[in-house]
């Protein structure tokens, strides 16, 4: 798992201020719609064509329109221990068949929100028009990342910041 590096995004850079040197990065939260603690479980055998074709032209959540995410806005003094600098977050670990969630795994956020840098606001929006909907990042101080088992409650990997 790959944090994103949104320091190229335009609508991110020009509302930052530019005496400041920031490397802004985060994820995007792929349903941040539902309070559902697990993901959608995709049919794993659909019986007809029209099923099948269904689901094989389900959009990955990554490639869906991303509307909310949690940004980290890092100083340039800031600790280099908090900046990822696009290293995924990695973990290998077998399981027992009947403890792989069929809904997926967790993935857990501890921190504080806080402001984005030179505003009074924890959250930096923009749209395209009107008519679709806004981006937003809300600015984070993370301090563990961690990947959990809904199954077996397991913790199975986390990192400190």
């Amino acid at each position: 798992m790959s944090p994103l590096d949104w320091n190229e995004k335009d609508w991110i850079a020009s509302a930052l201020p530019k005496e400041d040197d920031f490397v802004v990065e985060g994820y995007w939260l792929p349903r941040p719609w539902t309070s559902s603690e697990s993901c959608p479980v995709r049919p794993a055998d659909a019986e007809s064509d029209d099923a099948k074709a269904g689901v094989e032209n389900l959009p990955d959540p990554i490639e869906a329109e991303s509307t909310v995410g949690l940004a980290q806005f890092l100083g340039k003094d800031s600790n280099r221990s908090r900046q990822r600098r696009g290293r995924p977050l990695e973990v290998v670990v077998s399981m027992e068949p009947e403890e792989v969630p069929a809904g997926g795994l967790q993935l857990g956020f501890e921190g504080r929100i806080a402001n984005v840098p030179g505003r009074r606001s924890p959250t930096l929006c923009r749209a395209d028009s009107v008519n679709t909907r806004p981006s937003c990042l809300i600015a984070v101080e993370m301090e563990r990342v961690s990947v959990l088992n809904p199954v077996t409650g397991q913790e199975i990997a986390n990192w400190r910041f």
